[in-house]
């Protein structure tokens, strides 16, 4: 390489450094928000297994219940998996919240009184009307 175009390569090499040292850092917090974020749903998962575990373990030796173990993970299923399809359905409803207002403007649109009226035979100018 001649020294001219060593030169180019260096500062372009510096020029992409200081670009991808910004994306990186830029990245950086949206990464740690998403550990956090999955981070705070598995705990609450196991918080929920416990939780679900330990009232059946009370029902069962205080109230005298007759269940077994495999009954007592299928209702700590159920909840979860409940709870789980119950944040993903979130985004879904705010679709909908959106279609209605879409449907608003839509039916204001259809329901509004005309300034021309498109049965008349006569001609007139949009402005004196």
């Amino acid at each position: 390489m001649t020294p001219a175009r060593s030169s180019v390569v260096l500062r372009m090499g510096d020029k992409i450094g200081c670009v991808m040292k910004s994306t990186y850092s830029s990245n950086v917090p949206e990464n740690v928000a998403a550990g956090m974020a999955m981070g705070t749903v598995i705990v609450l998962l196991f918080c929920g297994y416990s939780l679900g575990i330990s009232y059946d373990a009370k029902l069962i030796l205080e109230k005298g219940y007759t269940c077994t173990g495999a009954q007592v993970m299928n209702v700590i299923f159920v909840v979860l998996i409940g709870l789980l399809a119950s944040g993903q359905a979130s985004p879904s409803m705010r679709e909908f919240a959106g279609g209605q207002a879409a449907v608003y403007k839509i039916l204001e649109t259809i329901n509004r009184e005309p300034k021309i009226d498109a049965y008349s035979t006569t001609v007139s100018h949009a402005l004196r009307v």
